[in-house]
């Protein structure tokens, strides 16, 4: 199950519009339900015979795989569009930051 990165940006970006999804929170957070929205589909992963017994042969379950890699990479495409949405405003701040120094710097505690 290899999803293009357009595909994961997509999701990610439909993930954001989703309005049932937002909790009124800010900042950075863990949320394991964050993609869990009732709803689910099933689908066809291939992978090789040897893959399958390996992971069948290690105690592993292959859907619960396939879903893990599914979330990091919606997370993964979430934080890239977080970045690219925040661009200016992060590069405005460490402008800022060489300018004027950091706080700690400010109060002389580096």
């Amino acid at each position: 199950m290899r999803a293009s990165n357009f595909e994961k940006v997509a999701a990610a970006l439909a993930s954001l519009k989703n309005p049932r999804r937002r909790s009124g929170r800010r900042g950075v957070g863990e949320d394991a339900a964050a993609f869990d929205n009732g709803e689910e589909i099933t689908m066809k992963v291939r992978i090789t015979a040897d893959q399958a017994r390996v992971l069948r042969g290690s105690g592993m379950d292959i859907e619960a795989l396939a879903q893990a890699g599914a979330e990091k990479a919606l997370k993964e495409a979430e934080v890239r569009a977080w970045k690219e949405a925040n661009h200016e405003a992060l590069e405005a701040s460490n402008r800022w930051i060489e300018k004027h120094g950091t706080l700690a710097e400010q109060l002389g505690l580096i």
